[in-house]
């Protein structure tokens, strides 16, 4: 009879009366904020980025409550609150060049033009002071929002119980994009809204935001099966969640392909040929150990995961085999303004527009409006119109143009400051690892897209983040 490797006894600390409270504030603040996202169009609608600015802006007082929670009780403030001096000096710098527009409004022939400040490059400013306002407003409710759980959540249980509902909702989700796409819906919620891109999936506009946001999912739902497979041997695990986990992780794989994206589709290849490596290793010293042969489980497990491949390639066929006749004819015509040929033009004129302002940028969320001022792009041979584009495809670059790199690097930072502060703990579980390990993957695919152009991307990507960090640390201090 297969027994637990260790006792599932809740070894988490107790929490008083207040601390629950201020724990179940918080899980609730964050599973609207990340779901309701996720069904609002993914959150790239006006609409809902308003709606996330506001819901999100009680993360706010939540921290006042954290923090006042926290003194009252250990006559200390949070140390964790040190990592924020990155979120501080990159709200400076953006609310600084919020003084100084770098164009203004005029009008001629009824129509109205913007009109260069020719400030000093080496002045922060924003062509748009609204629009930076909005984003950068945005953006600080997405953090803290995340940024609550390094010290707002105590015990594993409650990371846990949050991770397993943003996997449900996963699941969900592709279930929905997976039956839209198998009935050929032309539009969001079968039909029911026009979407503004053609390679839509689920409730996500654009299917290579569907692909970011599957990949962080998929690493979520690994992190939970290897954290209960590390536990527990033979069937004990079918009686955990990791059952219900592992199949989201199997709908979820089968859905990217059938959003049509190819990036991301290797993506989660290759996180679920490291996931299986690990599998087989894992498996192998445990049976080793036990002077057993692995054989047997070995050739299951195989078999499980080329039937999970072949039926993510049925099921997805005729989008696999359209997207492999457009990448062929892509790669043929590379020097015409094709999806492959445009990119490195352009990459090349963000840079050179980036090279204009380098250490601040044009201001937050101004690439819109100053892209066309350095596109060479030609007419499209698709529709015969000017080629114009509302993102880089490559999250980096537009991150140097829009706040240069002075304000790249502070973002960068806010990841970086509290890395290092947790880093002594980062390795002690499967979740954390898996969890870093899907970031990693995502954050590289921004050098080639734009995922963080997604408000659903941003929260799932700062809530693994922080959520990978506090596991980890409770993880070091205690065993279940």
């Amino acid at each position: 009879m297969p027994q637990p490797i260790q006792s599932f006894q809740n070894t988490d600390i107790r929490l008083s009366n207040r601390e629950k409270l201020l724990e179940r504030a918080l899980l609730f603040h964050i599973i609207i904020l990340l779901i309701g996202t996720t069904w609002a169009y993914g959150g790239n609608i006006r609409w809902a980025k308003t709606l996330v600015g506001l819901w999100g802006a009680l993360a706010l007082p939540l921290l006042t409550l954290l923090v006042y929670d926290r003194h009252q009780s250990c006559r200390t403030f949070p140390k964790a609150l040190l990592t924020l001096w990155p979120f501080v000096a990159f709200n400076t710098l953006i609310i600084t060049s919020l003084f100084f527009a770098g164009f203004r409004t005029g009008h001629y022939e009824g129509e109205t033009l913007l009109i260069n400040n020719l400030l000093s490059p080496y002045i922060p400013s924003s062509a748009q002071p609204t629009v930076s306002l909005r984003s950068l407003w945005v953006f600080d409710a997405i953090y803290l929002s995340c940024f609550n759980l390094l010290f707002g959540i105590k015990t594993r249980h409650s990371f846990r119980l949050l991770l397993f509902v943003f996997s449900t909702n996963a699941i969900v989700l592709a279930v929905f994009g997976t039956l839209q796409k198998l009935v050929h819906s032309d539009g969001l919620y079968f039909g029911l809204q026009t979407s503004p891109q053609p390679k839509f999936f689920s409730t996500f506009i654009y299917h290579n935001h569907w692909g970011a946001f599957t990949t962080m999912m998929v690493a979520m739902g690994l992190g939970l099966v290897f954290h209960y497979y590390r536990r527990l041997e033979g069937s004990s695990i079918l009686r955990t969640p990791a059952a219900l986990v592992g199949t989201s992780v199997i709908f979820l794989a089968i859905s990217i392909p059938l959003s049509g994206s190819r990036s991301s589709t290797l993506i989660v290849a290759v996180l679920l040929f490291l996931a299986f490596s690990n599998w087989l290793l894992s498996t192998i010293k445990r049976y080793q150990k036990k002077q057993l042969n692995p054989l047997r489980p070995i050739i299951f497990a195989t078999t499980i995961f080329i039937v999970v491949l072949g039926s993510a390639y049925k099921i997805g066929e005729p989008v696999i085999s359209k997207r492999l006749m457009e990448t062929r004819e892509q790669l043929s015509d590379r020097d015409t303004q094709t999806d492959f040929g445009s990119r490195p033009i352009l990459y090349r004129d963000t840079w050179r527009m980036a090279s204009e302002r380098w250490l601040f940028g044009w201001g937050m969320g101004s690439y819109p409006v100053i892209f066309p001022l350095y596109n060479t792009s030609e007419i499209s041979p698709i529709d015969g119109l000017p080629m114009s584009f509302h993102d880089a495809h490559s999250d980096w670059l537009q991150s140097l143009a829009e706040v240069g790199v002075i304000g790249t690097t502070l973002l960068i930072l806010c990841a970086v400051i509290p890395l290092l502060r947790y880093r002594k703990t980062l390795l002690r579980s499967p979740i954390s690892n898996y969890l870093l390990l899907g970031l990693a993957l995502v954050t590289l695919y921004a050098s080639l897209e734009f995922p963080f152009g997604n408000t659903a991307v941003v929260i799932t990507f700062w809530m693994c983040f922080f959520t990978a960090l506090s596991y980890g640390r409770i993880e070091s201090n205690r065993s279940s």
